[in-house]
């Protein structure tokens, strides 16, 4: 499987093609609604108060979960430039910060958001990881109708009690195919 935890992803050194040494470290991604497609990583300088890094997605050649790296087959100036020219599209947010929202079904409250799963490989928001009084359970991001981040709220197209009987998240380690298949069915067939 290509997801990966963003909670788990903060924090990666991020280094360019050929050089051992990181320019940076994921912050966040900057990611477009709707789509929920991540256009940039966004990176924190390593060893300057330069303002942060914008890394294109579509430069990254590697993730490796080993030495927590994710590699773009850029050159350090050439991911400087990049950074510098800023995002090539205007992305809503910055994924982080959908982490602690509040979420609500279209009848009422459904939870909170406790991380987003990432798919890695064609770089997009994939699901939210949201805890529902004492159970955590996953929604896909398609489901997702609003965020207002002023109030800190995604709002999903289903309702409420959707998300409260959603299959239990047993953790990133032990999905697999078949629980996106059961995660599917169950959210198209409860409306």
């Amino acid at each position: 499987m290509h997801l990966r935890e963003l909670s788990a992803l903060t924090g990666y050194r991020i280094a360019a093609s050929q050089s051992q040494a990181p320019i940076g470290r994921l912050a966040g991604l900057a990611y477009v609604f709707g789509t929920w497609h991540v256009g940039d990583l966004i990176a924190a300088p390593d060893g300057s108060a330069a303002s942060e890094l914008r890394i294109p997605t579509d430069s990254v050649v590697e993730v490796d979960d080993a030495t927590r790296t994710i590699r773009a087959g850029l050159s350090p100036a050439e991911l400087r430039a990049a950074s510098s020219r800023g995002a090539r599209v205007q992305y809503a947010a910055d994924a982080a910060a959908l982490v602690g929202c509040r979420v609500g079904g279209h009848d009422g409250e459904a939870g909170v958001v406790t991380d987003v799963l990432v798919n890695v490989r064609f770089w997009q928001l994939r699901y939210l990881v949201i805890r529902h009084g004492g159970r955590t359970v996953l929604t896909d991001m398609e489901w997702c109708d609003e965020v207002d981040p002023d109030e800190r709220l995604l709002t999903l197209g289903v309702p409420s009690r959707t998300v409260a009987t959603a299959p239990p998240y047993p953790g990133l380690g032990a999905m697999c195919r078949g629980d996106e298949a059961v995660l599917y069915r169950h959210y198209t067939s409860r409306w």
